[in-house]
């Protein structure tokens, strides 16, 4: 059985930032080339240490973010999920799926690029 893959709506990607200053033709380019990932509860986003250039943004669920200085919780749909999940590369924190979660990502040198031209 296949899968059918969901993308984000562009709409859905103006409430992120920096995404919100993209321009609308440019946030639809964006939203065909990022789809809706998941993760179960105990699985990894990303561990400290990792260089990954992307940017991830919580749509739903929980995630654990563990630094040094401590944990923090961040859930989907709050104003601290409009931020990507500890943008430092490489990554200052584990990131783990405390409830199932939705996410997207996005590829920096592209994001670096739209805003560029906005």
């Amino acid at each position: 059985m296949t899968q059918t893959v969901q993308y984000i709506s562009a709409q859905d990607l103006r409430r992120f930032i920096p995404l919100a200053d993209l321009t609308l033709e440019n946030l639809n380019d964006l939203a065909k080339k990022t789809p809706i990932q998941a993760l179960s509860k105990g699985r990894k986003l990303f561990a400290k240490g990792a260089s990954i250039n992307a940017s991830f943004y919580l749509l739903s669920g929980e995630v654990a973010l563990t630094c040094d200085k401590g944990e923090t919780v961040i859930a989907g749909g709050t104003p601290q999920s409009r931020f990507p999940l500890d943008h430092h590369n490489p990554r200052l924190c584990t990131a783990t799926v405390r409830a199932d979660a939705h996410f997207i990502a996005i590829d920096n040198n592209l994001l670096d690029i739209l805003l560029t031209w906005d």
